[in-house]
């Protein structure tokens, strides 16, 4: 009898993991893995971009984005307009929270900056994250932060940028060329 008893216990306990699993399964609205080579027509670039199976943190492949050096000004790969609605849910409002995961695959630590625009770019949220060398890091944007500065139901545009730029003044020179992979880009949602 007590054996029967552990059996039911395990049994229920297997279940009610299966069941938070699959409710966090369904908060994830992931925006593109870049499973396709046409994940990359979606974006532009101040440099080179590529689909390539290296780095993916989901699926096989991931967005190798090469930012050339220039100490003058920013270099970014972006989504907006068309492309934007393509990818991306314009009306932002029903997320927590986005995250996003890069791959640094440089010797120094990359400083990237997350710009966000709104209101047919008019509005402006950015900021700074650090990437460490040889790492992949979980960027994670909460729309509590964003909506302090844009519109979240018109998004407009979407930029990872590097160097010197007029938005955020702590970014450094862009002195060496900077190779990132982007991958798994999701919402979560409330």
């Amino acid at each position: 009898m007590p054996r029967i008893i552990v059996i039911l216990f395990a049994l229920l306990a297997l279940n009610v993991a299966f069941t938070v699993a699959a409710e966090a399964d369904k908060k994830v609205e992931l925006i593109t893995s870049f499973e396709d080579d046409a994940d990359s027509s979606y974006w532009g670039t101040d440099g080179e971009i590529e689909v390539v199976a290296e780095h993916p943190t989901d699926g096989k492949n991931s967005l190798k984005v090469l930012y050339p050096a220039d100490p003058e000004s920013e270099k970014r790969c972006y989504s907006e307009e068309k492309n934007l609605e393509s990818l991306f849910p314009l009306d932002w409002s029903p997320y927590k929270k986005l995250q996003i995961d890069v791959y640094n695959d440089n010797v120094k630590e990359a400083a990237l900056q997350v710009r966000i625009k709104s209101t047919n770019g008019k509005k402006v949220w950015s900021k700074k994250f650090v990437i460490p060398s040889k790492k992949t890091e979980t960027l994670e944007i909460p729309m509590e932060d964003l909506k302090t500065k844009i519109d979240l139901e018109e998004i407009s545009n979407f930029a990872f940028g590097m160097g010197k730029n007029r938005y955020l003044t702590e970014m450094a020179p862009l002195d060496v060329d900077y190779t990132l992979y982007f991958d798994n880009i999701r919402m979560i949602k409330k």
